[in-house]
């Protein structure tokens, strides 16, 4: 192989690292939200006072003072 096709396999490994790393990034395999819409559920952030407990997220889904999740108005989960 040549000097230049030698950097341009380089150059071009790099960019499939880099657009494999940034798309798994934006599939949701990580934890932590970025607060960017890039398939991360973000918290709606209501000030307390008006908020009594709740948490509201993007997704339509809340989380009750007391645990139970709901999304779309439906219970979908309850630590009990």
């Amino acid at each position: 192989m040549k000097k230049d096709e030698q950097i341009l396999a380089l150059v071009v490994a790099a960019g499939v690292a880099a657009f494999w790393y940034i798309s798994r990034k934006a599939t949701g395999t990580g934890i932590v939200s970025t607060g960017a819409k890039s398939g991360y559920t973000n918290e709606i952030f209501v000030p307390n006072d008006t908020a009594n407990g709740w948490k509201y997220y993007d997704d339509g889904t809340a989380i009750s003072p007391d645990g139970k999740y709901y999304q779309g108005g439906k219970l979908i989960w309850s630590p009990s």
